[in-house]
């Protein structure tokens, strides 16, 4: 169980880090003309409805039996992986 909390952990953790990281491209977007802005937000707010998700798969985890637990961090891991292609998109476009 230690092991299930670790992961956990390091997932939060993680979250933390692209909510930062977010938040100074947010305010990159802002300095940007309307049509640019434009690109950037379906990618954002696909990140915000994303983010809720992942929280909620882990709350899930915590209280999986261990038969759904494999399903659960797939869908973890599957949702984490858009949110880090989304960071990574918008820091690629922004030039940060």
């Amino acid at each position: 169980m230690d092991e299930e909390k670790a992961y956990v952990s390091g997932i939060e953790e993680q979250l933390k880090l692209w909510q930062e990281a977010m938040d100074k491209i947010q305010k990159k977007i802002a300095k940007l003309s309307h049509d640019e802005k434009v690109q950037c937000q379906d990618i954002v707010k696909n990140f915000y409805e994303k983010m809720p998700v992942v929280y909620q798969h882990l709350d899930a985890l915590q209280k999986a039996t261990p038969e759904t637990r494999d399903k659960i961090k797939h869908d973890i891991e599957s949702s984490t992986g858009e949110l880090k292609a989304a960071i990574e998109k918008l820091t690629t476009e922004l030039g940060s």
